[in-house]
């Protein structure tokens, strides 16, 4: 027997030597002999090869699939094959209940679910179906329920419609963390603020909540503009156009309450005791144009202010501290809307118009007639274009002894 175990050994020495012959027949370096011994001596399992070539297949069709954009196509009907496993077992969703919709309707929560008449409750994600209710901008929260064997609960809770926003000539509706509800604003949602200007939406809730602690000015608002992502314009109902400052925005908005053709209504506090001021329009001196002075801590400024006898009753209607590029047409603006006349400091603590007046005419210097010029200056008038000159004839007549008839009865 161990004769014939070691006949055994030397035939198979000697045919894994003449199978690596062409290996080692060379002179190759001692290292690469001992790699190529160690590989040509691997004993390989049996059935390896249809392995590798069927995950050779597998990796093949995958790759298609992904490339050719296949792979969702795939998933859905694997999802159906199961869920129609699942319904066979009794898992069919026979019962959806839903709670806290009012915007949105019942047929578009379950398409946006994704759940049909084949949806098994087995193979139901609930943390999917979630993340894809909350991909529409009016859930801002979503809870999804199985109950066993064939209920599903679904409760929402929807963001409120908040204002109007109006970005490059489109209106849209917002909620007030500032998420687009619509990108088109319906009809019933007309009655909402309107804001205006890049970046307003974020910024609206907090500034519409400080407007609407003066109930008359938040009646007049007809647009609140954010003007370079920093301060707020007032659009009132009645043309006049309200600069609030970037800072003291409440303060501005506390001295100067309603604002309007027929008069101002001012709130002042003095001595803790609040009181209401009453003016008519009449009373103002007119609206005039002012230099403030730079001081210690402020920089200098160019004001706007609707002047009254009383220094303490004048308003300020703007103050630009930002050179004052449009402080004069403001000023012509304001003094147009409010129908008085515009106002210059003398330099002596009056004020005086930067023009005659009589009246509610501006006198100026009269103009000279303009005169025709170019080829229209000698042309005749058409009149004498028409008329024919006379002319005298050469031979005139003569009339002697003429007799005079009489016609009687």
């Amino acid at each position: 027997m161990e004769v014939r175990g070691s006949l055994a050994q030397s035939l198979k020495l000697k045919r894994r030597s003449s199978s690596a012959s062409w290996l080692f027949g060379w002179r190759w370096p001692r290292s690469l002999r001992r790699w190529g011994n160690a590989l040509v001596n691997v004993k390989v399992p049996r059935g390896a090869g249809s392995s590798a070539a069927a995950l050779l297949l597998l990796a093949s069709v995958s790759y298609g699939a992904i490339r050719g954009g296949h792979g969702p196509q795939i998933v859905e009907n694997i999802q159906n094959l199961c869920d129609s496993a699942a319904n066979q077992l009794g898992f069919r969703i026979s019962e959806v209940a839903l709670a806290g919709e009012h915007e949105i309707g019942r047929d578009q929560i379950l398409q946006l679910a994704g759940i049909t008449e084949r949806s098994s409750l087995l193979f139901l994600d609930a943390a999917r179906t979630r993340a894809r209710l909350l991909t529409n901008p009016w859930i801002a929260d979503a809870t999804v329920l199985k109950l066993y064997p064939d209920r599903l609960r679904i409760e929402i809770k929807e963001r409120l419609p908040f204002a109007l926003w109006q970005k490059d000539g489109r209106v849209g509706l917002i909620s007030p963390d500032g998420t687009v509800l619509e990108a088109t604003a319906p009809a019933r949602f007309a009655a909402l603020p309107l804001i205006v200007g890049k970046g307003a939406e974020q910024t609206a809730h907090d500034f519409l909540a400080l407007v609407a602690r003066y109930p008359a000015i938040a009646q007049m608002t007809d647009a609140s503009v954010l003007v370079a992502e920093r301060r707020w314009n007032l659009h009132l109902k009645n043309g006049v156009e309200v600069l609030l400052p970037e800072d003291e925005a409440e303060q501005a908005l506390r001295t100067l309450v309603d604002l309007d053709r027929a008069g101002v209504v001012m709130h002042r506090e003095v001595r803790g005791i609040r009181m209401r001021v009453c003016l008519k329009m009449t009373e103002f001196l007119g609206v005039a144009i002012r230099v403030i002075p730079p001081g210690e801590d402020d920089a200098g400024a160019i004001a706007v202010m609707l002047e009254h006898r009383d220094p303490g009753l004048a308003v300020p209607l703007l103050v630009a501290t930002d050179g004052g590029g449009d402080v004069v047409a403001e000023w012509q603006r304001w003094a147009r809307v409010l129908g008085l006349p515009l106002l210059i400091p003398d330099g002596e603590g009056a004020f005086r118009e930067p023009f005659e007046r009589i009246g509610a005419v501006r006198v100026r210097a009269a103009v000279p007639r303009r005169r025709p010029r170019a080829l229209l200056r000698r042309r005749r008038p058409a009149i004498l274009l028409r008329r024919k000159p006379g002319h005298p004839p050469a031979a005139p007549r003569v009339h002697r002894d003429e007799r005079e008839i009489i016609a009687r009865n």
